[in-house]
């Protein structure tokens, strides 16, 4: 029974966001079953009772911060123990991937220039049909590959749903009425549509442009009979990306991909979202 001097152990934060909410909540959620009063200390003097998860966050410990945690009480080793096992794990946050050696540039934007109209409205109306069905089932290709119930399904099952805008598809439509091609109508309503987003204040709201671009390019894709998965990207190498879509994010690969740099600077996006749900680093508003 450690009653009489308290155990005791300094560990360094090296994850980016230091001790925040899901740390924090996997310190309270450890240390639940033990019956012992365990306190964190900062480098700047201030402690706090670990068993609280807004007193936690509010020790500011960031990224490089020695930690100092003690523990007293009838199971203090256990519940030591227990934050040791998770100051290992860097609190369930991993430390910010080195720089790679290499960087692979992706360029998402198809080239369109080889497009041959079809020379009437019946064989366009065709052409956006089966891009329209490509789309949905390379969506739901994605999401199945996904966990059940999880955060990257339920984004690109939302996405999937905006594919089938009754809006958005009837503008294409009524575009290849008016005798445009079926590049055109996809590309000249998904472009509109993004413009009203793209003007939003609010920030949230503002980043579903990305979305919207993200299903233009997989419609432009299709209409080309070009392969609508990513090109294969070699292991070990960083990919640097203008923006970083729901859907590239659900195709990289965390094993084999280990930093992704955006030159875009949103942090609402899905495709960070998405990124932050199957662990892929990324680093944003990259230049160069």
């Amino acid at each position: 029974m450690e009653t009489d001097q308290a155990l005791q152990f300094t560990t360094v934060m090296r994850a980016k966001h230091g001790l925040h909410a899901r740390p924090s909540a996997l310190v309270v959620t450890a240390l639940a079953p033990f019956d012992a009063e365990v306190e964190f200390v900062a480098p700047s003097g201030d402690s706090c009772d670990a068993s609280s998860i807004t007193q936690l966050q509010g020790l500011d410990l960031g990224q490089g911060d020695a930690l100092l945690v003690r523990a007293s009480g009838p199971q203090a080793r256990e519940a030591l123990a227990a934050i040791q096992e998770l100051a290992d794990r860097d609190f369930g946050d991993a430390p910010d991937a080195p720089e790679p050696q290499q960087l692979a540039y992706l360029e998402l934007d198809p080239d369109v220039e080889a497009y041959e109209p079809a020379g009437n409205r019946e064989e366009e109306l065709l052409r956006l049909e089966n891009a329209l069905a490509n789309a949905d089932g390379f969506i739901e290709g994605l999401a199945a590959k996904m966990p059940e119930q999880g955060v990257t399904g339920a984004v690109l099952g939302a996405i999937r749903a905006m594919l089938h805008d009754p809006v958005i598809e009837k503008g294409c439509k009524e575009r290849i009425g008016e005798g445009r091609t079926a590049m055109d109508a996809v590309q000249t309503t998904f472009d509109q549509t993004i413009a009203v987003f793209a003007e939003m204040e609010n920030e949230y709201l503002r980043e579903r442009a990305t979305d919207l671009r993200s299903l233009e390019r997989l419609l432009v894709k299709s209409l080309m009979d070009f392969e609508l998965a990513l090109p294969e990207i070699p292991a070990g190498q960083a990919l640097v990306l203008e923006e970083l879509d729901a859907l590239t994010a659900a195709q990289i690969d965390p094993g084999q991909v280990p930093l992704v740099v955006v030159r875009a600077h949103g942090t609402t996006g899905h495709g960070i979202i998405i990124a932050q749900d199957r662990g892929l680093p990324v680093r944003l508003g990259a230049s160069g």
